[in-house]
């Protein structure tokens, strides 16, 4: 079961990064929100902005706020409280980055599918694959963070959206202890 939902869900991500990229990507906004539905199905994943999120995270202190980028760019700062689960790692042999194939088997141990998840990454690219990978394998509520830590721009290297760490929001520096990567890996088992 668990082995099909991670399946859906890396061929719905798949799928973005395929459209996204036949689409051009040019305006720099690389999440795609889909239809919202009230008929039980999984709610649409939301674009928010940074601004959006701390007030959210600031409001209702049930919002998990799930960083998935990798453990080194999380361990170099990170917005306080953050969960890091990264959807990519390094790969030990070549130091390059490649799809984490434990992401949603850890994702679906720490995080409830009924949380509200906020997920950031650097810019806002990592974070809108992981949210519909979650959001594939029945995640209710997903607001992927446009600007992500260290905000996106376009092709001209101008901001189009800032991100959490230009706006002077509340970070921290480390592996999160127990909502860092490896404790939440190895609550998971894997």
């Amino acid at each position: 079961m668990v082995r099909k939902q991670i399946f859906q869900g890396l061929m719905a991500a798949t799928l973005f990064c395929a459209a996204t990229t036949i689409a051009g990507c040019a305006s720099g906004n690389h999440a795609v929100n889909m239809q919202s539905s009230d008929n039980g199905q999984p709610q649409p994943v939301q674009n928010i902005t940074v601004m959006q999120a701390k007030d959210l995270l600031d409001s209702d202190r049930e919002h998990i706020f799930l960083d998935v980028r990798t453990v080194e760019e999380f361990e170099a700062g990170h917005p306080a409280g953050t969960l890091n689960i990264p959807v990519f790692i390094k790969d030990a042999a070549t130091g390059k980055k490649i799809k984490n194939t434990k992401f949603l088997d850890i994702v679906l141990v720490n995080v409830p599918k009924y949380a509200n998840v906020i997920i950031g990454c650097r810019s806002g690219k990592r974070s809108i694959i992981a949210a519909n990978m979650m959001h594939a394998v029945g995640y209710l509520h997903i607001s992927n963070m446009l600007g992500g830590f260290s905000g996106s721009h376009n092709l001209n290297g101008e901001v189009v959206h800032p991100g959490w760490q230009s706006q002077n929001y509340p970070t921290e520096k480390g592996l999160g202890g127990d909502r860092g990567y490896d404790a939440l890996r190895h609550k998971s088992g894997t």
